[in-house]
């Protein structure tokens, strides 16, 4: 998948196995919530997740728990 952008990193749990994300993929013409994970099933998955540790896209903003978290 071609992936345009990336924005918005922040940890998606206090374990910090996950990092959500916003993702602009070229097929489409706005940006998707994503969650990437170093063991996602899909090369583009593990890639995003290992751009957003490098500082590719921003520093990653804490993990902040939602109602019944």
């Amino acid at each position: 998948m071609d992936i345009i952008a990336v924005r918005n990193p922040a940890w998606a749990d206090a374990e910090h196995t996950g990092i959500r994300c916003e993702v602009h993929f070229e097929r489409f013409d706005y940006f998707l919530p994503f969650i990437a994970m170093p063991d996602d099933p899909h090369e583009h998955g593990r890639g995003i997740y290992e751009a957003c540790l490098a500082g590719d896209f921003g520093d990653i903003a804490d993990f902040v728990p939602g109602d019944g978290e």
